[in-house]
């Protein structure tokens, strides 16, 4: 059987942010980031202003301000329609998403809709050279990550297809330092312990983060002994995700994947790209966390992932 470690990813990886946009001539969907690796993004906003489409959050899930060349609007991020011609209007039929700044329910919505309408996609991750610590941490709250869960909804455009038995299904969390956010979701899913397959990021974005998921997720993975499931996935891979659920539904076939990305960005990335690919056996379980304003530190590598020529060669279409 092929390993995970041994198939193509469609990744590029550079020392800053300049590197990749200086030669990039394609329109930029950013966010409105508190963060310092957020505010990188800005500054190249401010010297280039119509190459950067900006999408802002508000406080409905369902929407997002648009902001392109002196034009402003709302998206309905459930309205397929408007987003694809949007898309169509904002772009020349290529566009980088940048998962750094943008939420996931407003830019996961965007790249399925670049997907459907043909137009060539790639993301942008910038990781940072640390996370904020929790001043008062322990077990589950390591680090000062998110201020608040939102609760258990759909993605904008990712609602499940049909109701499944829970026999039939089984919970794949894409793992990161929350425990809290996992053990929240094993409360409201309820899954069969035997039924949970959690996936780690191995290797991390540095070498002591593996450990740190495993000691944020202590209770729940003691709990439920999913740690005796464990797949693993680079962490700043979204292919790489991918080819670890591919591999979990392989093992389990005629099972219903509720995919829960709660984990790095690239891996929800993954999870959103696996469940476009298959909408009748899989579903994303999401819990919209409001992230700590400052939740990150400094900036490290930045990443482009080629989503368009990944699924060209190796997704369903």
């Amino acid at each position: 059987m092929t390993r995970i470690t041994d198939r193509p990813i469609y990744s590029q990886t550079f020392n800053s942010l300049p590197d990749l946009l200086l030669s990039s001539e394609v329109v930029i969907a950013v966010g409105d980031s508190t963060e310092e690796r957020g505010s990188h993004v800005q500054a190249m906003n401010e010297r280039a202003p119509d190459s950067f489409w900006v999408l802002k959050e508000t406080d409905n899930l369902n929407q997002a301000e648009s902001h392109f060349r002196g034009c402003s609007t709302f998206l309905n991020l459930r309205d397929p329609d408007q987003l694809r011609s949007t898309i169509q209007e904002v772009t020349g039929g290529s566009l980088d998403v940048d998962l750094t700044s943008i939420p996931a329910h407003i830019w996961a919505p965007i790249i399925r809709a670049c997907i459907e309408i043909g137009v060539q996609t790639r993301s942008i991750y910038i990781e940072p050279e640390d996370y904020a610590r929790s001043s008062t941490p322990g077990v589950g709250s390591l680090f000062d990550l998110s201020e608040r869960i939102t609760g258990i909804q759909p993605i904008p455009g990712f609602a499940a297809l049909r109701s499944i038995d829970d026999e039939s299904s089984i919970f794949v969390p894409l793992m990161g330092f929350e425990g809290a956010r996992l053990s929240y979701m094993l409360d409201q899913i309820e899954p069969s312990p035997d039924r949970v397959f959690p996936i780690i990021g191995v290797p991390g974005f540095k070498k002591e983060y593996p450990f740190s998921t495993y000691l944020g997720n202590q209770v729940p993975l003691e709990e439920t002994r999913a740690w005796r499931n464990a797949t693993y996935s680079r962490a700043n891979c979204p292919f790489s995700a991918y080819y670890a659920i591919e591999k979990i539904a392989a093992q389990r076939p005629g099972h219903h994947l509720r995919i829960a990305p709660i984990g790095t960005k690239p891996h929800c990335l993954g999870a959103v790209l696996y469940n476009i690919d298959n909408q009748v056996a899989s579903e994303i379980v999401y819990d919209h966390p409001r992230r700590s304003r400052s939740r990150t530190k400094g900036i490290a590598r930045v990443s482009l992932f080629e989503i368009s020529e990944f699924r060209r060669d190796f997704a369903r279409v």
